[in-house]
């Protein structure tokens, strides 16, 4: 027989390399399972400040400060979150082929990049680790008619709120012109043609929906009554039903009451969303008149002003 009066205490160094190994195990599987939960925190700050910033990128405002300033109101990691100026994109995203250009024009969309420290409970690797999530959003324009509105009278801001009268080519009472919003920053003219393209079906056009519009933007107008002209003969028709419709006019850097003004190359400087209330077709000139909904500015409505969106 095998003498195993020396093999004695081996059970006890075989538990003990057990626990050890049992007790690393669970120590990973904790470490492992807060860094799961700790990125889905990360993830959501990323959403939601990428949200923030494409939100305010499409009402005109500071896209940086709007993301940076929104990520405290989320915790990562039991601690407010935070995100530099530096983990903030803005650019261009194509729907077409879901990409994002950092900077490309016109932006309409927001990535953000925030990297956050996890500080490990067992540390059996590190005391800290390091995750960095990435959520990009972009916004759409609500349906428009290819139409921009005035934006001043005799130097001041024109006030919209009393409602809406677009009106052109009418000896110094026009309003609003005709814009070619994807014509390029270089463009300096109009062509009626793609004009035309952006009305409804029915209204004489295809429906096109145009990219998304941002202030500061630059964009071709014309006050010229041809395409206004077009549009009432298919509502004479009954084939083009725009009353009780809501669009979004951007409103450009142009005096009101003057035809001179409203050509050219303008910026735009805000949104107006207006619900069509009537078409005149009886009198000359012709016009479109409406009534302010909502104002993109105080008091954004999804439904009528630029809304922004998670695309990646």
């Amino acid at each position: 027989m095998k003498d195993r009066t020396n093999q004695r205490g081996q059970a006890l160094v075989y538990t003990g390399v057990i626990s050890l190994v049992l007790f690393s195990v669970a120590a990973l599987a904790v470490d492992v399972g807060r860094h799961v939960f700790v990125r889905r925190e990360a993830q959501a700050v990323a959403d939601a400040t990428a949200l923030a910033g494409a939100t305010a990128l499409a009402r005109g405002g500071d896209a940086v400060a709007a993301a940076t300033q929104f990520a405290p109101q989320d915790t990562v990691d039991g601690q407010d979150a935070s995100l530099n100026p530096s983990d903030v994109r803005v650019g261009r995203w194509d729907n077409s082929t879901s990409t994002f250009t950092p900077g490309g024009s016109p932006s309409n969309a927001v990535r953000t990049t925030p990297s956050f420290t996890i500080h490990n409970i067992f540390g059996l690797w590190s005391s800290t680790s390091v995750t960095q999530r990435v959520a990009t959003a972009a916004f759409q324009g609500a349906p428009q008619l290819p139409l921009v509105l005035c934006g001043t009278v005799a130097g001041a801001t024109k006030d919209w709120s009393a409602g809406v009268t677009l009106q052109l080519s009418s000896s110094n009472n026009d309003t609003a012109a005709w814009a070619q919003y994807d014509a390029g920053s270089s463009a300096t003219s109009v062509d009626s043609s793609v004009v035309r393209q952006y009305l409804p079906p029915g209204c004489g056009g295809q429906g096109l929906i145009p990219s998304p519009q941002i202030v500061g933007q630059r964009v071709p107008i014309m006050n010229g009554v041809g395409v206004l002209n077009e549009v009432c003969k298919a509502v004479q028709a009954g084939t083009c039903a725009l009353v009780g419709k809501t669009y979004l006019f951007p409103v450009v850097d142009a005096g009101c009451y003057d035809s001179g003004a409203l050509n050219g190359v303008r910026s735009i400087t805000g949104f107006v969303s207006t619900q069509i209330t009537g078409v005149d077709c009886t009198n000359v000139p012709n016009s479109i008149s409406g009534q302010v909904v909502d104002s993109c500015a105080t008091a954004p409505s999804p439904a009528t002003c630029p809304s922004a969106a998670l695309v990646e």
